[in-house]
């Protein structure tokens, strides 16, 4: 599933970015939402349902422990594809 998601292709993803700052991290989520299912085709037996597809990227700078870390998740959804409300779902964006 990640190849199909993270390899560059001829699509249009949404694409929404948020930025926190509090108790000296300042921390950015972007989520990448992909709503074009063709290119998750063989999975659609595995998973029916399935509207969108994309990840999330976590990057986290923490000036206490002068620490950069950096996380990608991965995600299937019955969402519509909608970058903004899948960021902020609470199973998703969190």
């Amino acid at each position: 599933m990640r190849d199909c998601i993270s390899k560059p292709r001829r699509r249009r993803d949404d694409t929404i970015s948020t930025r926190d700052e509090g108790h000296g991290r300042v921390e950015r989520r972007t989520c990448h939402a992909m709503g074009d299912m063709s290119y998750m085709h063989r999975f659609k037996d595995e998973w029916p349902g399935m509207k969108s597809a994309g990840c999330v990227v976590s990057e986290c700078i923490d000036y206490h422990n002068n620490t950069d870390t950096t996380e990608t998740r991965y995600f299937i959804s019955s969402l519509e594809s909608n970058a903004e409300k899948l960021l902020t779902s609470r199973n998703i964006g969190r």
